[in-house]
Order: structure tokens, then C-alpha cells, then sequence
């Protein structure tokens, strides 16, 4: 397919760019300061050929900090740091934006050791920190520092500077909405007076950049958020900011800090779910360029919106994390080689959050990209045999690995198809996508002829009859009926291997067999062992569909804790919208009898006793699946030959890290 609307040229204020396809911004957590991991991670992508490129997210001032590890560009020192960033961006006649940025209340003290600003003097819902409501020199002094750092932005060589942000219920969006907005002065009250600030903090950006400097600005389509801004209302604030004629593109997003999930929706979100409100913006606005966002992760999609006039260009993030050579295979018709993000937020949002920034679930190189580069991955320099033992994510990502090192490589799986856990997890209501980390590894293996050999139980004499030089063991790890340390020394629980119990992945692998689900037509309970995650979670949503009454216990301190928090607020509606789920965090199984089961609440220790309890699936610890590796390894043990485990096969974790393990050792093979 050929994308001509996607990769047709568009000019922006006085800047043109090769195509229509906008790297939007966003935090990474790599550094204060532009750093070498910054600037690799930003060229990958602008030798893909993205047409425009915006980093974020910039505080402009010492009382905002988000994050620890979040850029800053409240004083000149940024400036040399900037030079570089954009030198190395322009060799690939790639534009390149900064945003410029304040929180507002949505944030904590804790990392700027000062008090949070903000319109009116209420706390943010996840922060629950008070901020000092600004006062007129407060005011001022923000509006200064977003024209100081505009100009830092012209002097670093940047193409262009995004004002962040009229969305997200950061600074500038808690003036804009009565959500967040109290004031009884200019500032407040009427829609014109909370419009104020926004546009005293374009004219000061315009004022610093001069007239014909490329200025965008988000805003917030929709906030989903009680008493926010609606598509109406967001209507006559981009017509009353664009009427100044000072800024040059819009990008439209949503959402607040109480509607979290909508501004980095997961895969619970429809595909384009921003889009209407662009499109709505667009139909009333003619002196600015207005771009879109919103998971759109398939070339054909933007194609289609930008046909249809929805908008002008189409932003794209987590598309082009997830693959960066996403625009160049678009562009060249490879589309079904694109690695499609998969909407999971783990490596991106989640890691955002952690001390070592973002990364992605199946693309490694994130936050490494001056180490690794997946275009021209280093050949290894004495060809040799690997057998990969296990076709789940690690598996085939080492298999795909050692292959494209020049290795020879066989891969075994006893199942009849490759995927391993990717084929029960994609069994999940709204987890389907999930398997296009399958599809594409699946793609991969073919087009480098990885010897794959399905349906085969590998043993020590089918490798001792290969004999090949290095054995990789990706036999990853099993459901068990074993609870943790808080379960006790044994983690034996009574009951727990009753006729009327099975497993999560028993319930999984059996969801097609009708005779088997019937069974769980009546009262059912889901115990969670600790790792309260999708596995358990997803069951019970799939189970509110037919079971009569579903009970969830986890000893997690509240449901789905160890999810990324923006997949939280979604997955929760969901499951307090049935009528037939029960939800009782803070328990553990105590012992299952023939129709009750006993919980036991873990800061009073009281049992709780359920009746009537006809199916208990239990999601308990997992254990690895390695006694043919140790086996091997002690075969072998007087020969020197390579023996590894990877993924659960070294220790049960998850996708992500079984996909980085096995490109780690991968590339350690020589």
C-alpha cells in the first residue's frame, strides 16, 4: 500500500517537513541534561525519516519536577547540551521541536524541594499534595520562565518549540478548566478569564522567538473528567488561542491525572480514540495546522485520517518506541515487517516511573540505542551451531538474534505452535493484540530461515545427537498449586488439589472446550497469589461474562497494583461496573474445602469463610521449568560448550524482561 497522504510534504508556520509524520513528546527518564543515550535514541528514529521530532518533557522552572531523571531548561547551561541534540538531528533533514513545560499541581515537592504552583490552592487526585495558589508575581515569573526557555530552545538550534501543555491537567490545562480553576479574578471564573494564561504565556513565547519561529501548543480535546474541559468548551479555547495568530499547530489530546488512562491509552482503548475530537477542532479552524494522536499504530490508519481531514499531520509515540524504523518501512511498502506496538504500557509508562527510564516490551534497544542498533547488528565473528530449546518470546527472540548474527540456528518447541505464554495471554479479553509480539517474531524466524521444528520434546540424546555449540534453554516456567513464603515454610494450602480447583493456565489452555468452561457457570473464585496481574485480573473479567457470581482475593494491597497505573483506571471500571464480581484485596487463601473456601485477612489475621463456592481457580507461584537444563549441563560438564537459560527458564517474570534476556544473550554469542 502506498501511503501518499502520509508522506506528502507539509509546511508548518515557516518550517516544512518531508512528511506528515510527528514523533510526539514525551518523558524518557534517561537524564536532566541531554546526554549520548538522549541523543541515540532520538537519531534512531530521525533516520527512519520521521518528518518532525518533539522532545519532552522540559521543566522550565525550579518547583516543576515530575520526575527525578526529567530533562530541565530553566537556565542557559542546557543550551551547548541542545547544540548537540539538534546537529546531529538536522544530518537527517529531520525537524526537531522542544517542548517546554510546567506541572502545575500535578507532581510533588519531593523532587524539587520547593512548594507546587497552581491556579486555585487544590490538591491534585493521585499527588494529593496542596499547591500554593499562585498569586500575580507567581504568575508572572511562569510566564517569564516559559519565554526564558523559549529562547534557550531558539539559541540550542531547535526547529521549532511546543508550549506543554493546555492538556493533561498539567500548568497551563488546570487555568483553562473549572476542574482545577477556583479564581475570583482575571484569571478565573468566565472562559475568556481562564483562557488568560494561556495566551499571556504564548505572547511571551512569541515575544522571545521572534515572528517567524515555529510555535505549537496542546491542548486537551476532552479531559473525561468531572466538571473538565468537553469537545465544546475545547472548541472556544483553540479559537480564542489560535486567534492570536502566534501559534502555528495544535495537537489535541485529553485527559487529567483523574482520567489517566486517556493520555497514554493502553490496548483497553480503541484504535484513534482521539481522533474525533481533532477532527471536531480541525472543522473550526482555519489559520493552524492541527494534528492528531491517540493509538494510531498502523500506517494504513493515518493514511485513512489524513484523507479523510481529520487533521494535518498525525502524531505518533509509542509506535515509533516500539519500532523506529517504522516510518522507513511504511514508506519502502514493508508494512507487515513494522514491530506494531502492542499497547501494553510496561516498558514505556511503567519504566517511566523507575530509576533506569523507559524501555519497550519487545523492542530491547530502547534506552540503549547507543550500544545496539537493531539495523546493523554486529555479525559474530566464528559462525556457530545454537539449538534454542523453547518457542515462547525468549525463545524466538534468541532464535532471531543468533540468526541474524550469522549463527546457524534450530529452534525447538514441544507445543504444535510457537508463542508459549503469548498464546494464553492473548486468550484474555482485550489482550488480543497482545500477539502481535507473536506475529512478528513468527515473521522474522521465516525470513531468516531459523530451522523451526514444532511438536518435538527435546531430550539429551536428540542434543547429544546435534551436538551443537551453544544450547540455549527457553522452557520457561509452569503454573504450580504452591503458595509463597506468606503462604509458610512449605507453601502447601489445604484443598489446593481438589477436583473443584485448576489452574490459571488450565483455565486458560481450556476457554475453546465447551464442556469445560460449563463448569464454571456458577460461583467461582480466583485466588491470586501475590503477582496480581493480568493473568489472574483477566480471568475474572473473562468469567463476569457467564459465571453467576465471581469473587477476586489477591494479598495485594488493592487490585491490579503491580500493573502500569495508567491501565488501572479502565481495567477498575470494569470490574466495579459488574454486578457479579467481589473484589477483596488484602486476603490470602487460608484452605478450600468441598463447596467454601477460607481466606484469612492479613493485618488481623481473621478468617473469612465463602460459601457455595462450586470452581476455585488458583494463580499461584510459578516455578521454572528446568531439570533438562541442569541435566545437559552436568552432561556437558567436562566440555566447553555454552549452556544458558533464559525468560522464566532462568526465573518467572514477564514478557518484557524474557524478550530483553534473550537479546542480551544473543548478542553476548561469538
Amino acid at each position: 500500500m502506498k501511503f501518499n497522504m502520509l508522506f506528502s510534504p507539509i509546511k508548518i508556520g515557516g518550517v516544512e517537513l518531508k512528511n506528515r509524520i510527528v514523533w510526539t513528546g514525551h518523558g524518557t527518564g534517561f537524564g536532566n541534561v541531554i546526554n549520548n543515550n538522549i541523543i541515540a535514541y532520538n537519531v534512531r528514529r530521525a533516520r527512519s525519516g520521521v518528518g518532525m521530532i518533539v522532545v519532552g518533557y522540559t521543566s522550565i522552572h525550579p518547583t516543576c519536577r515530575l520526575l527525578p531523571n526529567e530533562l530541565i531548561c530553566w537556565d542557559d547551561s542546557v543550551i551547548p547540551e541542545y547544540k548537540k541534540l539538534t546537529s546531529a538531528i538536522h544530518k537527517y533533514d529531520t525537524k526537531i521541536v522542544s517542548q517546554i513545560s510546567h506541572i502545575g499541581r500535578q507532581g510533588g515537592s519531593d523532587y524539587s524541594g520547593s512548594h507546587l504552583l497552581a491556579p486555585s490552592s487544590i490538591s491534585d487526585i493521585v499527588y494529593q499534595e496542596v499547591p500554593k495558589e499562585m498569586e500575580r508575581e507567581d504568575i508572572q515569573e511562569i510566564v517569564d520562565s516559559y519565554g526564558n526557555a523559549a529562547r534557550r530552545v531558539t539559541e540550542g538550534d531547535f526547529d521549532g518549540v511546543e508550549i506543554h501543555s493546555g492538556y493533561g491537567g498539567y500548568l497551563i490545562a488546570q487555568f483553562l478548566s473549572n476542574y482545577s480553576n477556583r479564581r475570583v479574578d482575571e484569571y478565573g471564573g468566565s472562559l475568556e478569564n481562564r483562557v488568560r494564561f494561556a495566551v499571556d504565556v504564548i505572547n511571551n513565547v512569541r515575544k522571545k522567538v521572534g515572528n517567524d519561529y515555529l510555535v505549537g501548543m496542546q491542548l486537551s480535546g476532552d479531559e473525561f473528567t468531572p466538571g473538565g474541559i468537553t469537545i465544546e468548551e475545547a472548541i472556544k479555547i483553540a479559537k480564542i488561542v489560535t486567534d492570536t495568530n502566534k501559534l502555528d499547530y495544535l495537537i489535541i489530546k485529553a485527559g487529567t491525572y483523574f482520567s489517566m488512562n486517556t493520555i497514554v491509552p493502553d490496548f483497553q482503548h480503541p484504535v484513534g480514540m482521539l481522533v474525533p475530537f481533532a477532527s471536531a477542532i480541525k472543522a473550526e479552524i482555519s489559520n493552524t495546522r492541527i494534528g492528531t494522536v491517540g493509538r494510531i499504530n498502523d500506517p494504513a490508519y493515518a493514511e485513512q485520517v489524513l484523507k479523510e481531514g481529520h487533521a494535518d499531520f498525525i502524531g505518533v509515540c509509542r509506535p515509533l518506541i516500539s519500532d523506529p524504523d517504522w516510518v522507513k518501512k511504511a514508506r519502502d511498502g514493508n508494512s507487515e515487517d513494522i514491530r506494531y506496538c502492542v499497547g501494553c504500557n510496561q516498558g514505556c509508562e511503567q519504566y517511566l516511573f523507575k530509576v533506569r527510564g523507559i524501555s519497550c516490551t519487545h523492542n530491547p534497544e530502547v534506552g540503549r540505542e547507543s550500544e545496539y542498533d537493531e539495523e546493523n547488528v554486529p555479525r559474530a565473528a566464528i559462525k556457530k551451531r545454537v539449538m534454542v530449546i523453547g518457542g515462547g518470546p525468549a525463545g524466538m527472540k534468541a532464535a532471531e538474534m543468533c540468526a541474524r548474527r550469522g549463527h546457524t540456528v534450530a529452534l525447538y518447541e514441544k507445543e504444535r505452535e510457537l508463542g508459549g505464554n503469548i498464546n494464553l495471554i492473548k486468550k484474555i479479553p482485550f489482550r488480543d493484540e497482545f500477539g502481535g509480539i507473536k506475529r512478528f517474531l513468527d515473521n522474522r524466524l521465516r525470513k531468516l530461515d531459523v530451522d523451526v521444528n514444532t511438536g518435538v520434546d527435546v531430550d539429551e540424546k536428540m542434543i547429544a545427537g546435534s551436538d551443537p555449540d551453544v544450547i540455549i534453554f527457553a522452557t520457561g516456567a509452569h503454573s504450580t498449586r504452591v503458595g509463597n513464603r506468606q503462604y509458610g515454610a512449605d507453601g502447601n494450602i489445604d484443598g489446593i488439589n481438589e477436583k473443584n480447583v485448576v489452574t490459571d493456565t488450565e483455565f486458560l489452555r481450556n476457554l475453546d472446550k465447551d464442556d469445560f468452561t460449563s463448569r464454571f457457570r456458577g460461583n467461582v473464585m480466583v485466588v491470586d497469589g501475590g503477582e496480581n496481574h493480568w493473568r489472574s485480573i483477566g480471568t475474572v473479567v473473562h468469567l463476569a461474562e457467564y459465571s453467576r457470581e465471581i469473587t477476586y482475593v489477591t494479598p495485594g494491597p488493592f487490585v491490579g497494583h503491580r500493573l502500569p497505573p495508567l491501565s488501572l483506571p479502565p481495567l477498575l471500571q470494569k470490574l466495579y461496573n459488574y454486578s457479579n464480581i467481589s473484589l477483596m484485596p488484602n486476603y490470602m487463601l487460608d484452605c478450600i474445602k468441598e463447596n467454601s473456601v477460607v481466606v484469612r485477612q492479613l493485618f488481623n489475621n481473621k478468617e473469612h469463610i465463602l460459601e457455595d463456592i462450586d470452581m476455585v481457580i488458583v494463580s499461584m507461584d510459578r516455578k521454572t521449568n528446568d531439570s533438562l537444563y541442569f541435566r545437559v549441563k552436568e552432561m556437558y560438564k567436562d566440555q566447553h560448550k555454552r549452556i544458558v537459560r533464559i525468560g522464566d527458564c532462568l526465573a518467572p517474570r514477564d514478557t518484557l524482561k524474557a524478550i530483553h534476556d534473550a537479546y542480551t544473550v544473543a548478542m553476548t554469542i561469538q
